[in-house]
């Protein structure tokens, strides 16, 4: 997947305009919210309410994908990590929770007086830690 996104170029112009995608493609290829309902069967008060829950977050994908297709478009929606590739954003959800692990041992360890004071232990410890949370059910349980 991280193959597919790669072009980080294209993912920056693909953000949502201000005004919603639908409002900002049917004004690029000039149709008004009139002609647009008219493609929909509904009216273009209809329309204006459609490009308002787009913003707002509350029109369906399935409405969503009916204007696109009422304005000869395709609808192409996905899910991308906010920062970097989806295995950098495995490995610091990783590293999140061997750090957490890291710290329990340590405060556990130091209640015994074994506290671990050598930073490249803890460090080795962590990365050991990491690269077995990776396959593990507890990777999302911060």
């Amino acid at each position: 997947m991280d193959n597919q996104l790669s072009n980080q170029n294209v993912i920056q112009k693909l953000a949502k305009p201000n005004g919603g995608w639908v409002k900002a493609v049917r004004e690029a290829i000039s149709m008004s919210q009139k002609e647009l309902g008219k493609r929909l069967s509904i009216s273009q008060v209809a329309i204006d309410k459609l490009e308002d829950r787009e913003i707002d977050g509350g029109v369906t994908i399935a409405r969503l994908s009916a204007a696109a297709e009422a304005m000869n478009c395709d609808l192409v929606y996905g899910i991308i990590p906010k920062d970097g590739t989806f295995e950098e954003l495995v490995h610091n959800q990783a590293q999140k929770v061997a750090d957490s692990e890291i710290e329990r041992i340590s405060q556990t360890m130091k209640l015994e007086d074994q506290e671990i004071t050598d930073s490249k232990s803890a460090s080795t410890i962590i990365g050991y830690k990491s690269r077995g949370i990776v396959d593990s059910k507890r990777l999302w349980d911060l």
